[in-house]
């Protein structure tokens, strides 16, 4: 149990708190959480730095098209990480891939379609609404990217459904 000032996010006790058990000695192979504790880096983190599966419900997908439950969201895109190109659902590829920081000065890459491509595909409306017509996509590096993925997708199982609901009520 870790009691912290409301001002701090859950996820920030994380490391202390693993840091605090593995000094005892009593890390956990599986540490269950709420959301407030799952992050893509506090999964990875977690899993390299203690060899801890942080287990908890992943925050959703935020584009609207995952939202609405129309169109296509960052799930539905095959990415290539070692070429650095992104597939659509449509079989057309990203035009280009650029690092960049996000508003938190972490890093990113940023991936966008041809226009050529967005304007004549059938799906257009239900993929972007961005004024120029052209999908983009902004995606965190590898190792974050598939574990928030595999957080989200677990997180579907029968098993980890059966898992949370009895952690929730013991």
């Amino acid at each position: 149990m870790e009691t912290t000032p409301t001002s701090d996010r859950d996820h920030q006790v994380v490391d202390e708190l693993h840091q605090n058990l593995a000094q005892r000695d009593i890390l956990p192979e599986k540490h269950l959480v709420d959301t407030g504790y799952i992050d893509a880096q506090l999964l990875v983190d977690s899993n390299q730095e203690y060899n801890v599966d942080l287990v908890g419900p992943a925050p959703a997908d935020s584009q609207w098209q995952s939202r609405a439950q129309k169109g296509f969201g960052l799930a539905d895109f095959e990415i290539d990480w070692s070429q650095q190109v992104v597939r659509c659902p449509h079989d057309k590829l990203s035009s280009s891939w650029t690092n960049r920081l996000n508003l938190y000065s972490q890093p990113v890459f940023v991936v966008r379609f041809k226009k050529s491509d967005c304007h004549n595909c059938p799906s257009r409306l239900d993929c972007t609404k961005d004024k120029t017509g052209v999908r983009g996509l902004t995606l965190r590096p590898q190792e974050l990217h598939e574990a928030l993925s595999q957080a989200r997708a677990r997180q579907q199982t029968p098993e980890f459904k059966e898992q949370y609901a009895f952690t929730i009520w013991c």
